[in-house]
């Protein structure tokens, strides 16, 4: 996904989820629904979450610098996990507190349902507009692939966080207006704070789902099988390269990949046969055998060195993901 398409999706949420907790507040202070309030702190930490994640995309755009050689653009997964925890802590923890709350201590007030349904309309109108783009944005990095696969394997999880999100929101309004009309129409105020429960717990396993998401990345995730297959593939298709002795790899962030490497060359493609000829002739001429081994010894460091830089920037040029390179030589 491009990063344009990335920060989009979250500006688009945070306005939307900025003005639907606004309003989910007045349906609640009108209201006194358990399940209002649960939305309602559910919006604000969906707002706070999106903040948060809208840092590490700006953080992230950080080149390398001497504090950070390898830049900060793993900082989005950072903010994401801290944000998955702020979701844990404040949707699930205060939302299924104030459900258990009202549940067992207390009924809701259940006045003014009519302006809180209005209020839950507005919120799933723009809640499904934000969904929408989501959707757009994650198909376009799907590229065909299979939803699972990309769930489990996406290196920027920021507009799939997005999307679980608004998906769990969508879901919350509907949940609130079924409290809402239960407790208004057929006074079960009980059946309003259950749904205020639920509410909660899907913050919570939300927030864990996300905290999974990110945290992978931040332990130093590799790049999928079938794409260090084809790295390998394509070095031991390079005549240079006789065995490739290890090969690790580590997602520094999106688009962004550290490739480390221990390469056995290929003697036969780094000698310079008629350059050793000549230097035969040399030591049975010059009187100087030392200097000759000399110039033989330099003139091969200079083409392994040689040699290295071609390998690394013909791996670049086929794998743009790749922006650091870290080859030694075995053998």
């Amino acid at each position: 996904m491009s990063a344009e398409g990335t920060t989009k999706v979250v500006f688009v949420a945070i306005f939307a989820n900025g003005a639907i907790t606004i309003a989910k507040f007045i349906g609640w202070l009108l209201s006194g629904s358990p399940s209002m309030m649960a939305e309602s702190i559910h919006s604000l930490a969906d707002t706070a979450n999106q903040a948060l994640l809208m840092v590490g995309i700006r953080q992230g755009k950080r080149g390398p610098s001497a504090s950070y050689n390898y830049g900060t653009s793993n900082a989005r997964y950072l903010w994401n996990l801290i944000s998955a925890m702020g979701v844990f802590f404040i949707g699930f923890g205060v939302t299924t507190y104030h459900g258990v709350h009202s549940l067992f201590l207390e009924a809701g007030e259940g006045g003014h349902s009519g302006v809180a349904a209005i209020i839950l309309l507005f919120a799933l109108l723009l809640e499904g507009s934000s969904w929408l783009l989501a959707v757009k944005e994650v198909n376009k990095q799907r590229e065909g692939r299979p939803w699972k696969s990309i769930w489990k394997d996406a290196d920027d999880p920021t507009s799939l966080g997005v999307l679980f999100e608004d998906s769990v929101a969508v879901l919350g309004i509907l949940l609130a207006f079924l409290g809402l009309a239960a407790s208004s129409y057929l006074g079960w105020a009980w059946f309003d704070s259950l749904v205020s429960i639920v509410i909660g717990v899907l913050l919570g396993i939300m927030a864990l789902f996300l905290s999974k998401l990110n945290g992978r990345l931040l332990l130093g995730k590799a790049v999928l099988p079938a794409e260090e297959s084809e790295l390998r593939a394509f070095l031991a298709s390079r005549p240079e390269v006789q065995k490739i002795a290890s090969l690790k790899t580590v997602v520094l962030g999106p688009d962004r990949v550290r490739l480390s490497v221990e390469i056995e060359f290929n003697p036969s493609a780094l000698i310079d046969r008629a350059a050793l000829r000549h230097d035969t002739k040399e030591l049975e001429q010059s009187p100087s055998k030392e200097e000759v081994l000399f110039a033989c010894s330099a003139r091969m460091i200079r083409i392994v060195g040689r040699t290295i830089n071609e390998l690394e920037r013909a791996i670049q040029t086929r794998f743009p993901e790749i922006v650091e390179i870290d080859m030694e030589v075995d053998g």
